[in-house]
């Protein structure tokens, strides 16, 4: 600060943090506090100036106060960017109140996320059935619709299963058609951690490739599941999931071929079986 010719006049250069342009955000961190701090000292020198000057007035402080109070409500503003974008992609954001006077406060309202989410997964079955020693297993692709609040979701899933067995001579294709509820025990950070339950609708395909027996039988089944699963949040809009559920079904004798093995033992499709059902794939949220 100098003084010429009767007069106060009051000097001071603000810049910018070298890495400034490779962090723009180590703006919000460092810099803001220093620029706030350049800024209140120059609003002491005035004060200090007005003082000897004789310019005290009620109306000079008034407008100090203001002008004080504005400059803590723009640094904690400037500093809620960083702590919004901390968790983006994730559940659990709050309504923050900052106060800082009894008539000023900042609030921070971060943006819900995508409630919605479509997904592919792989799909790997197995059932307690056995073709002479071995057993049943199925693997595919399938899809997944999926809604969820802060604590719940459901989601719609359609799986196509196959595989072979006795070298070829027996192939079998199912699509397990799935609603189900889901139960959020851990809704918020990146690692979701929840429970899946619901009714599943599985139609069967069996065909026959013997030298003298060529032929498809059709069946339905239909039961319950119900199993734990997580999601990792790779960012706002992505996540890789994870699931193994536990299932159990019931052949639907009402179709030609389930009434064809009421009474026959053992079935090429069983009339009761269990089994379990891992998904691994990711999902588009939107």
């Amino acid at each position: 600060m100098s003084t010429t010719g009767g007069s106060h006049a009051l000097t001071f250069v603000i810049t910018p943090a070298p890495n400034a342009q490779s962090h723009p955000r180590a703006w919000y961190h460092g810099d803001i506090f220093n620029l706030l701090k350049t800024l209140m000292h120059a609003i002491g020198q005035l004060w200090h100036m007005a003082c000897i000057m004789g310019y005290r007035v009620h109306f000079l402080e008034r407008t100090m106060n203001r002008f004080a109070v504005a400059l803590v409500v723009l640094s904690t503003a400037l500093a809620l960017p960083a702590v919004a974008n901390a968790r983006p992609c994730c559940y659990g954001y709050r309504v923050t109140y900052y106060r800082v006077h009894p008539n000023y406060h900042v609030v921070h309202r971060a943006p819900s996320p995508p409630r919605w989410s479509l997904g592919l997964h792989l799909a790997g079955m197995s059932t307690d059935q056995m073709f002479d020693d071995e057993a049943v297993v199925l693997g595919g692709l399938g899809g997944h619709l999926r809604y969820r609040s802060y604590r719940w979701g459901a989601e719609l899933a359609i799986d196509g299963l196959g595989g072979e067995f006795l070298d070829g001579r027996i192939s079998r294709v199912s699509i397990p058609i799935q609603a189900s509820a889901l139960l959020y025990l851990v809704p918020e950070g990146v690692f979701n951690l929840y429970l899946i339950g619901g009714m599943r609708v599985q139609p069967t395909v069996i065909r026959w490739n013997y030298p003298d027996l060529k032929t498809d039988q059709e069946f339905a089944e239909f039961g319950l599941h119900g199993g734990i699963g997580a999601d990792l949040n790779l960012g706002p809009y992505f996540a890789l999931t994870a699931d193994l559920r536990v299932f159990g079904v019931m052949r639907a004798d009402g179709e030609p071929a389930g009434s064809y093995y009421t009474d026959a033992e053992p079935a090429v499709l069983p009339k009761d079986s269990t089994g379990l059902q891992l998904n691994l794939g990711a999902s588009f949220r939107f």
